[in-house]
């Protein structure tokens, strides 16, 4: 087993649940340091999964253990995020969410095993170990409605938006599959509507910068949706209640920055609950 200290490794990018080391050129070192995540073995058992129904990931090359962290050494993808490829031709807007969506797709439309973790397992940790400024009776309301939707065991990415898409050549490779689990594809059809739709404000950024960057989040947003209900057949009010119940899940696991958002999405559509 390879042995790395990590004080002499230079660190690349630092994530909401891991940072990355660079190794050499072809391979990198993900060193998960968020305690939530670092007890799980659930991307050891999604790999394969992956691989086998041919979707494109990073080849994990060892799994490790260093200063009591879960650490993966891994394949280096040289490319650039699909959002800057986005950004960098605006007018490809119609290819671009089609590719996009169907990507997703292909994920969802995969069976996860008894060894990744539901979204109903992580619902229910989160309730029961974090915080929130939601009133109590909202969130209840909440978690029974999720308790009557419809189910599922399909496999979910759990952060599927374009960021986490490295473009290198033709080859697309997604990333970032600590947050996977199973559930019914719609919760991570709402989660990535979601993550559209949050634009972080940047430090500098006037009022009016902010307002167009967040305009243009919610419409490629609801282009997003138009793809997914051509290609994965649901309706405007199932759907509509998997965002309250994923606004909930951004709550508890989503940036700083938009949980008074989420909050207000949900207080303002509290009598549909």
């Amino acid at each position: 087993m390879s042995q790395y200290d990590l004080k002499k490794l230079k660190l690349l990018a630092s994530g909401g649940e891991a940072n990355i080391y660079e190794i050499d050129a072809h391979k990198v070192l993900r060193v998960i340091y968020k305690r939530e995540s670092n007890n799980k073995n659930t991307e050891e058992n999604v790999y394969p999964l992956l691989e086998k129904n041919r979707i494109n990931v990073p080849q994990i090359y060892e799994y490790l253990t260093i200063n009591d962290q879960k650490a993966q050494l891994m394949e280096r993808i040289n490319g650039k995020s699909l959002l800057g490829e986005w950004i960098r031709h605006p007018f490809a807007e119609k290819e671009q969410m089609h590719e996009f969506a169907g990507m997703h797709a292909e994920i969802l439309r995969i069976k996860g095993g008894r060894d990744i973790p539901s979204l109903q397992d992580t619902l229910h940790y989160f309730v029961t170990h974090r915080q929130t400024d939601l009133r109590s009776e909202v969130q209840n309301k909440i978690t029974h409605l999720y308790d009557r939707l419809p189910g599922g065991n399909n496999l979910c990415h759990g952060d599927f938006h374009p960021g986490n898409i490295l473009v290198s050549g033709e080859k697309k490779t997604i990333i970032d599959w600590s947050g996977v689990h199973t559930g019914n594809p719609l919760s991570d059809i709402a989660h990535t509507y979601l993550l559209m739709t949050c634009v972080p404000k940047i430090p500098g950024q006037s009022k009016i910068q902010y307002f167009i960057m967040h305009k243009a989040g919610t419409k490629r947003a609801n282009e997003y949706k138009k793809e997914m209900q051509e290609q994965m057949q649901f309706g405007e009010n199932e759907f509509e209640q998997w965002l309250m119940v994923m606004s909930l899940f951004r709550i508890y696991c989503g940036l700083p920055s938009e949980k008074e958002e989420r909050i207000k999405y949900i207080i303002d559509r509290e009598n549909l609950l």
